[in-house]
């Protein structure tokens, strides 16, 4: 962790009785120059800096022009030090000192030693914030001789306070502690309490920095109280700040940005440029760890801004220490070393000796990824060196884990192990959990290659995934804990590897479902306890109003190409960012949501005790290097490892897609008529049915129904295409999709509920070009922009589109959801549909659809990067009344239906942004977040007629057949695969999820518990 010394002023408190003198001066024939003054001490009092410094300005230019009198002189002499102070906390140190120096003119003249030395101290601070840590000494010393003339207690407290800073930054700090105990004295002699505040502050500082917490956290509140008793901005602001720093070291994200926050509205209301600075950049060093590094790199670039204004040397080093960080994580090592080599200059300058400590382990970092350890050796020395001066534990303790890793790769045990405990040591005295957490995985690593170490590998091992996953509990924003998986899922795929060779199945498996899908069992366990409801109206109503300007302004951008499209880029990141900062206030004070419990991840008991007996999971596992399959029934369990690579599989998965999107598999064809696509797509297809379903083809039967849980590229493919060169997947087995096998358990326990909803609600043939549809002319559609990088490379005109480039009339979406209505209707079940120009978002968004078990959309989809919507009618009545027709992801999120299905019955519904622990984040998601157990999405663009005809059959099985949804889908597909129908036309559609329901386990007569019990 970095530590900046923030220098902390106390220019109100001595400016106060000044204050008050020179308003005794503003008589009748007071000039005009005191006129403004006054008025410039009311808007600084006020806090409206900019006003003040406009006054103060003309105050200066009045009273240099007046007669030389004794008001004109205070007017010209406040004035100035007003504006030093405005200038200094602004970070325009050069116009401080100008200001300053004036004032100093007039003291020395006068033979105010007082004045004189306030100055001088004032001037040491600036050359402080400068980085020029030799000019700032020789000043603070010239100011502390000024005080000792006259014993003046305030002063000489200043004067010591300033001193020790300087000792402490030398990286004396002996000497410094002593400097702010005498400081301390004159301050408590003086009955300041800002300066009081100061002193206990530092030394709470300094006890952080060496790993004291318990007695920082004690002196960060005796500051705190002293700097609220003086009503001092800056010093709130500093000890929140720190507070926030112990709070992310203790492992507590939330808790850590609610003091930034804090922090941030007490330096912004004194104006100080560096304290505004540190708070964004701690900011982005939050978001770093959580693993959302755009919003770093955006936090650290408005951090710069500060810095680069108040000209501060340890900001702008710790700025691009930390933007070489992020380079680093994307692996341009090169580029990552100009930053900290930079960071290094700047750090050197001002003398500071963590920001050097931090930046030479970077270099050896660095270094060490190339393979050069005698450098990155010499770098760790001199880090090291720079940490202890500083006496900073975590330092000491990266160093100590570094010299670790290079002892270990030399085959050198012994000294490993030391250096090893030495920083656990180092990271345990100063409470880093996140330290503590990535350490403890090296640790397991270490010992996994010793003999006879396999207990303190398995020790280490659980107490870094318990330590991870306790930070990811303080998260209170689901996209942070979703990026916090996704940084550390390589550390699962390590855990569960160490896992398997510990012969531990059962903890490999806990640990690989520990990174499965938890967004989304956290964000369904958040719906079943409809926390909206507890929301006052007015913020509900805001909260509702930020998420439809901001889908609003998403469309825009990716539906069309506005001429204005930076401008709305950047309304677009201010809207985002207002919400950010919206929701985690709502998450992080309103009791209904701090009492959530989100579910951990299920044990295989708990899995097997919700199986019915012919259920099989088949879950897989593509994220380390080595691919496994995880075997689960009501009564077995077995890890089997798949004779292939990760990347091989993930390769032949994406040429399969390819062929299956581009109608270039066809079995039917005999082996003479199939050209070469038709051949590698045949091939592949037996090929990874070998590999996927082959190890366990002898475990199941064809009564077994296949629960499949992908992983990597699996997760857009239908496995029941797989062929074993004489049938395929689908025609030995009932298939339905899961994220996790933790979902299914919570589906079928916690998340259970009972329907109330009955009948089918369905949307179909919408229309797009209402021009001529009001004019009863033939529908031409209406074009659709593109941007960025598409996923339509392979769109497919006419009758083989649902997609939504082009938004054309797509009649067959129109019979297909009128003959599901007439079905339902048969059956005496309620239905009403929404054709043509009632198939509008307004009506999509209707309460009334909570009434129906059944929802069916058949539409164009648009599936883009950042984008994901369904296209409903184009009219003009929704533009009126704020729909744009674009149903979209975060709108259909915000719903509260109650639905057993939902049948997205368009192109690609059933893609999305990937994620390797999420799997795909797309419109599936979405509607099991709005409320339907399950869902019918595409995997690519598909066939009008053909959707049409399997989507009729479907409803038909389950509504006249009884059938469930799994087996009526299945059904249905094979009556196409009997008509010698083409895969590009059946297997695109595939289920996740299924109805809730409470199993009786036969085996163990146990009923299923909730997940974590």
């Amino acid at each position: 962790m970095k530590t900046k010394i923030i220098r902390l002023v106390t220019f109100s408190v001595l400016i106060l009785p000044i204050i008050i003198n020179c308003k005794l001066y503003a008589q009748e024939d007071t000039t005009k120059g005191i006129d403004y003054f006054n008025m410039g001490v009311a808007a600084y009092g006020n806090s409206n800096y900019l006003e003040a410094v406009e006054y103060f300005e003309k105050a200066i230019l009045l009273a240099g022009k007046a007669e030389t009198t004794e008001d004109s002189v205070n007017c010209f002499l406040y004035s100035n030090l007003y504006l030093g102070g405005i200038f200094s906390f602004a970070g325009e140190i050069e116009k401080a000192e100008k200001c300053y120096n004036e004032a100093l003119k007039y003291y020395v003249e006068k033979g105010d030693l007082s004045g004189q030395g306030d100055i001088y101290l004032n001037l040491g601070d600036n050359s402080y914030y400068k980085g020029d840590i030799t000019k700032a000494e020789a000043l603070y010393k010239k100011g502390l001789e000024c005080f000792e003339q006259i014993n003046n207690s305030l002063g000489l407290g200043r004067g010591y306070f300033s001193l020790g800073d300087i000792s402490r930054t030398k990286g004396k700090n002996e000497e410094a502690g002593s400097l702010y105990q005498k400081a301390l004295k004159y301050y408590e002699e003086a009955g300041t309490f800002g300066g009081q505040g100061n002193v206990y502050f530092r030394l709470g500082e300094y006890l952080f920095i060496t790993g004291d917490n318990p007695g920082a956290d004690s002196l960060f509140n005796i500051a705190l109280g002293f700097y609220e008793m003086e009503g001092e901005p800056v010093g709130q602001g500093n000890v929140n700040k720190s507070l926030g720093d112990l709070a992310l070291q203790k492992g507590n994200s939330q808790s850590a940005e609610i003091y930034y926050q804090k922090a941030l509205k007490f330096f912004e209301q004194a104006g100080q440029a560096i304290g505004q600075g540190i708070v964004y950049f701690r900011l982005g060093e939050l978001a770093k760890i959580i693993g959302d590094n755009v919003k770093a790199e955006d936090l650290y670039n408005t951090a710069l801004q500060f810095f680069e204004k108040a000209g501060d040397p340890i900001g702008l080093g710790n700025v691009y220490a930390s933007l070489g960080d992020i380079t680093s994580e994307i692996t341009e090592s090169e580029k990552a070393e100009e930053f900290y080599n930079k960071a290094l200059i700047y750090y050197e300058f001002s003398g500071n000796n963590i920001g050097i400590g931090n930046a030479n382990l970077r270099l050896g970092n660095i270094a060490e990824y190339k393979g050069d350890k005698l450098t990155a050796k010499e770098k760790y020395e001199k880090a090291l060196i720079s940490f202890e001066k500083a006496g900073q534990a975590i330092g000491q303790g990266n160093i100590c884990q570094s010299l670790a890793q290079i002892a270990f790769l030399n085959g050198e045990n012994e000294d490993a192990e030391k250096l090893y405990i030495k920083a656990l040591n180092f990271f345990e005295k100063a409470a880093s959990q996140n330290n503590i957490a990535l350490l403890s995985f090296s640790l397991s690593n270490f010992y996994m290659s010793r003999d006879g170490k396999g207990d303190a590998a398995l020790e280490y091992l659980k107490k870094g995934m318990n330590l991870l996953d306790q930070f990811r509990s303080t998260m209170v924003r689901e996209d942070d804990r979703m990026k916090f998986i996704e940084k550390y899922s390589n550390l699962i795929s390590v855990a569960v590897n160490i896992a398997l060779k510990l012969n531990e199945p059962t903890l490999a498996y806990k640990y690989f479902e520990t990174g499965k899908s938890r967004t989304l069992t956290d964000i369904l366990s958040e719906k079943k306890l409809n926390l909206d409801s507890e929301l006052d109206p007015e913020i509900l109503k805001k909260k509702k109003s930020l998420e439809y300007q901001i889908s609003k302004v998403q469309t825009e951008l990716n539906t069309s190409l506005p001429e204005n499209i930076d401008s709305l880029k950047a309304e677009l990141k201010t809207l985002q960012e207002e919400f950010d900062k919206f929701i985690f206030e709502i998450r992080s004070t309103n009791p209904a949501f701090a009492s959530i419990e989100y579910p951990m991840a299920s044990g295989l008991k708990e899995i097997q005790s919700i199986l019915k007996d012919n259920e099989v999971i088949l879950e897989y596992f593509l994220s380390g290097a080595n691919p496994y399959l995880f075997f689960v029934t009501a009564k077995d369990f077995e890890i089997i490892p798949i004779e292939s690579t990760s990347g091989e599989i993930n390769e032949n998965t994406a040429k399969l897609i390819e062929r299956l999107a581009d109608n270039d598999f066809d079995p039917n064809l005999p082996p003479l008529d199939r050209d070469s696509l038709n051949s590698e797509a045949m091939n592949i297809s037996i090929k990874l049915y070998d590999l996927l379903i082959n190890p366990v083809e002898s475990k199941i039967n064809n009564k077994s129904e296949l629960i499949i849980i992908p992983d990597g590229g699996l997760n857009v493919l239908p496995m029941e295409i797989l062929y074993s060169g004489k049938n395929f997947l689908l025609e030995n087995f009932s298939i339905k999709y899961y994220q996790s096998a933790t979902l299914l358990n919570l589906m079928r326990t916690t998340l259970k509920k009972e329907h109330k909803s009955k009948g089918f609600g369905g949307f179909g043939d919408p229309v797009y070009d209402l021009e001529n549809y009001e004019k009863g002319e033939e529908e031409r559609g209406i074009k659709i922009a593109q941007r960025g990088e598409s996923i339509y490379s392979d769109y497919l005109e006419g009758n083989f589109d649902r997609a939504g480039l082009s938004l054309t009339r797509l009649p067959g979406t129109g019979e297909e959801i009128g003959t599901i209505d007439d079905l339902f209707k048969q059956n005496g079940m309620p239905s009403k549909i929404f054709l043509r120009k009632d198939a509008t978002e307004v009506n999509a968004k209707m309460t009334e659809l909570q009434d129906y078990r059944y929802i069916s959309f058949a539409c164009h989809g648009l599936i883009q990067p950042g984008f994901q919507s369904l296209v409903l009618t184009q009219s003009k009545e929704q533009s009126s009344s704020g729909q744009d027709g674009f149903f979209t992801f975060e709108e259909i999120i915000s719903l509260n239906w109650d639905a057993e299905l939902v049948v997205l019955s368009a192109c690609q519904t059933g893609k999305g942004e990937m994620k390797k622990t999420e799997g795909v984040v797309g419109l599936t998601r979405a509607v099991m977040y709005a409320g339907s157990d399950a869902v019918v999405v595409s995997l690519w663009n598909v066939s009008d007629e053909g959707t049409k005809d399997l989507m009729i059959q479907f409803f038909d099985n389950i509504l006249n057949k009884k059938m469930t949804k799994s087996e009526a889908l299945r059904d249905a597909k094979l009556k196409f695969i009997k008509n010698k129908r083409t895969p590009f036309i059946w297997s695109p559609f595939v289920m996740y999820g299924d109805r809730y329901r409470l199993v009786i386990n036969k085996l163990n007569n146990l009923r299923a518990m909730p997940a974590g019990h």
